[in-house]
């Protein structure tokens, strides 16, 4: 099995991939630009499960089909949106519930002043959508089809 050492060296030994990771950084940051960063991340993972090649591709390459560059990066933000919004209701569901039904916790949350109870749904999204979204990725990879993307067996 390979180290993440060696990993992460053979990344880091091609050429321009400093250039390559700041530039694909910088984009991340713009808020309707980082489709295309979240696309150049999984057209990067495409070329690793069909060529094996660690060496990250060139930004002028990923640039001349910019229209595939964009759909990938919407096939990486639909899960992740999707998962995030479940996962952020039912744990703002939950937090209802709970305080609803509990007596508790009206005297926990009246001795907390405003507690911690807001934070459970932003938590149960941060916990879930993440693995799920990469999990759904995985699956997208391997069969190639767009219905893997929100399946959850």
């Amino acid at each position: 099995m390979p180290r993440f050492e060696d990993i992460c060296q053979r990344i880091f030994n091609g050429t321009d991939a400093w250039r390559k990771l700041l530039f694909g950084g910088l984009i991340g940051l713009v808020p309707i630009l980082n489709v295309f960063s979240l696309g150049y991340c999984f057209s990067y993972a495409r070329q690793i499960s069909t060529v094996g090649s660690l060496l990250l591709p060139d930004w002028s390459t990923a640039f001349k089909r910019i229209d595939r560059l964009f759909l990938d990066g919407l096939i990486v933000l639909l899960p992740l949106a999707v998962f995030f919004v479940v996962f952020w209701v039912l744990g703002f569901v939950v937090t209802t519930v709970f305080s609803l039904f509990n007596p508790l916790s009206w005297w926990i949350f009246s001795i907390m002043e405003t507690g911690y109870d807001q934070y459970v749904p932003v938590a149960c999204a941060l916990l879930f959508a993440p693995p799920l979204t990469a999990t759904a990725l995985f699956l997208h990879l391997s069969t190639g089809r767009l219905q893997d993307l929100l399946r959850i067996d």
